[in-house]
């Protein structure tokens, strides 16, 4: 029974940090959708650069998988995947 309640509540009983690797995974597909579509040089190096620092991330995630994730380093990481955004859209503009 209590599985059934950890499948009703997933997000209540979810790490952090792997809602961060799930997040980590969606945007690094999500650029690859983009790198594909891209036809310029220059947007592809741009895209392909900010999608390699994503993987970094992701694979330092993945690591630390056990340990929770404090809500200062959760806060940290979704603003590095912001800026990383923002930067993106400032080279491409």
């Amino acid at each position: 029974m209590s599985q059934l309640y950890k499948w009703q509540f997933r997000d209540n009983f979810q790490n952090d940090r792997e809602k961060i690797i799930q997040l980590l995974i969606s945007e690094i597909v999500f650029l690859n959708h983009c790198l594909n579509k891209a036809k310029k040089r220059k947007e592809r190096k741009i895209i392909k650069k900010t999608c390699r620092k994503l993987e970094k991330l992701l694979i330092t995630q993945q690591g630390q998988i056990e340990v929770r994730l404090s809500g200062e380093d959760y806060n940290l990481v979704i603003s590095i995947i912001i800026q990383a955004f923002n930067k993106i859209v400032n080279k491409l503009s």
